[in-house]
């Protein structure tokens, strides 16, 4: 186990932890393996195996996990060893990626080597902890409270509920004893509160460091921060706060200011929240920026946050989806409504499924403030394209917005879309609102013999239209949009209204496209088909069928074997022959046992 920890300042704790050399171009991660590759395929004559810390650190710097995992495994039944540096990069990187098994047996050969620096043991802790692995914790307890007995740190000594206490109550324990702790080891324990969010152990380091000889670092006062803000113990964060010394404020990082902003706004002091934000200009991030633009709006500043946001455009902030989604809502409460449409429209991307709250509130807007169903219409369909989760609410407004308005165009669309992604909602959505068949003419450009010019076709069921229409949009579109259940669902639509030339068209299609349905639809599909006198279309589906390994029924096989004969395909047929050997009979036989 380790032999002790350095006392070298550590690098400053950040949400994204111990940061590295900068990390080298995605060019090199490709040269890397493939120099790997060289290494392995000429077993290592005329390569030697010196540039391994290097080719693996690239790997583990790029968070290539497999990568890490394959060379250290070669390197291991090579009886090569790395180099620290690239132990400390997998490590890291191990880490991060939640390989937490594996990420303690890195560790264990990092404490071999001598001191290690103190986010390696806070990160060493939390991995154990995530794994239950005590022992590990208490060995390490060890490493960094040496002035402690042996049977103080054993674990069984300690009645706690669950890992996540243990070294919380190893520290209080040592504590109650009036053991001193070195400040490497204090930062070893703030390190792992703040992977942890332990507020309870974050509150503890600070005040031994506070009670110790030594000034509180800013590492320490960071990790409670933003440790206790998780918990929101908002009193916790401004009294660290507080009692942090003033010279120190100023160079906290930007998450732990935001911590500090948000503890004040919670705690109904939302001005000086502010105040404090616009005096750190320096610190601004994203989570500081964030809470900022969250205070304004609570505080009915809408005007202002969109000059903040202007800010922060010039400070060269980059934004979230969650940035985004505060400024339309500054647009839509500082009564610029047209503008938040146009923001939202032209972010959608950049949203990320973000936007349902402002678009719900904005179509409010347009709805009651101005009665304009049209645009209230159209946004709703706008949220539902841009938003993976919809309420059933949505869907039933815009059907019902849409059926008032006098053009049709925009509630076929609803439809559409609603037939796409409503699963099993159009049971559930009032009857009037479900219209049966189509009214309009539907335009069908994919055929060869098609103009741009909609061709004029007579009424039919409404599921019918709809699947057509989602079918001419993916031709349309060169098979984009083209699923195994899009498949599946237009074929049943065809299979169930016998619409026997539109089932062929997308059975060959989809063959094309290589996309093949559930075996519930193949095989509905194929007996169309054959009913439809399109032997060779159903035998070539069927072949599909058999090639993917679908279970085929007695029954489909033998229909398909007389296709099959009928054709003078014996290669096909004699497949299906050994098929029913292998599958059919074998299952009969089965049954009657």
């Amino acid at each position: 186990m380790p032999h002790g920890v350095r006392s070298s300042k550590t690098k400053p704790i950040s949400k994204n932890g111990d940061a590295y050399t900068p990390k080298p171009g995605v060019s090199d991660v490709v040269l890397a393996r493939k120099t790997f590759e060289d290494i392995k395929e000429q077993g290592n004559s005329g390569k030697r195996l010196s540039n391994n810390s290097a080719l693996i650190s690239t790997m583990a710097k790029h968070g290539r996990i497999s990568d890490c995992i394959d060379m250290l495994s070669y390197f291991e039944k090579q009886g090569v060893t790395t180099k620290l540096f690239a132990d400390r990069a997998v490590f890291n990187a191990f880490c991060r990626a939640d390989k937490f098994e594996r990420a303690l047996q890195v560790f264990e050969r990092l404490s071999k080597a001598g001191p290690l620096d103190p986010w390696v043991y806070g990160w060493a802790m939390n991995a154990a902890t995530q794994l239950d692995r005590q022992e590990v914790l208490a060995a390490i307890f060890r490493v960094l409270v040496p002035e402690c007995d042996t049977d103080v740190t054993t674990t069984d000594s300690f009645q706690v509920d669950t890992t996540y206490d243990l070294v919380y109550e190893m520290l209080q324990d040592a504590c109650s004893r009036g053991v001193d702790l070195s400040e490497p080891a204090l930062r070893s324990f703030a390190t792992f509160a703040f992977k942890a969010a332990h507020s309870d152990l974050a509150l503890t380091v600070v005040s031994i460091s506070q009670n110790g000889n030594s000034s509180v670092s800013r590492e320490i006062v960071e990790a409670a921060l933003t440790s206790c803000c998780f918990d929101s113990r908002w009193s916790d964060v401004i009294r660290v706060f507080e009692d942090t010394p003033a010279n120190l404020r100023p160079n906290l990082a930007s998450d732990s200011l935001g911590a500090v902003m948000k503890a004040y706004a919670r705690s109904g002091d939302e001005f000086f929240a502010l105040e404090l934000f616009e005096n750190h200009k320096a610190k601004w991030g994203k989570f500081a920026c964030n809470i900022a633009l969250d205070v304004l709006l609570e505080t009915d500043q809408a005007d202002a946050a969109l000059t903040l946001a202007k800010d922060m455009k010039r400070h060269g902030v980059k934004w979230n989806s969650r940035m985004y989604t505060a400024v339309a809502l500054a647009y839509i409460r500082s009564g610029l409504l047209d503008e938040a449409r146009v923001f939202l429209s032209d972010n959608a991307k950049l949203l990320q499924n973000c936007s349902y709250g402002a678009y719900r509130e904005l179509i409010e807007c347009y709805m009651n403030a101005r009665g304009d169903n049209l645009t209230a219409c159209q946004l709703i369909v706008d949220l539902i394209e841009n938003n993976k989760e919809v309420e059933f609410s949505d869907w039933q407004d815009a059907l019902q917005l849409a059926y008032e308005l006098p053009d049709r165009d925009l509630y076929w669309h609803v439809r559409k879309l609603l037939w796409l992604r409503g699963r099993d909602l159009e049971d559930k959505i009032p009857s009037h609102l479900m219209l049966t068949e189509r009214e309009s003419p539907v335009g069908r450009g994919f055929r060869a013999e098609s103009s741009s010019v909609a061709h004029h076709i007579p009424l039919m069921p409404a599921e019918v239209s709809l699947a057509l229409e989602v079918f001419d949009d993916i031709w349309n579109a060169d098979g984009s949009g083209l699923t195994r259940n899009t498949a599946t669902k237009l074929l049943t639509t065809m299979i169930k209204h016998k619409h026997i030339s539109d089932c062929v068209e997308m059975v060959d299609y989809f063959k094309e496209r290589r996309v093949l349905p559930k075996p519930f639809a193949c095989a509905a599909a194929f007996n169309l088909l054959c009913d439809a006198k399109e032997d060779d279309l159903a035998l070539q589906l069927f072949e599909g069928m058999l090639q993917d390994g679908m279970f085929l029924s007695g029954g489909d096989c033998i229909r398909a074997l007389n296709v099959a004969m009928k054709l003078d395909n014996h290669e096909l047929a004699s497949s299906i022959g050994d098929y029913m050997k292998e599958n059919v009979m074998h299952a009969d036989e089965r049954q009657a046992h």
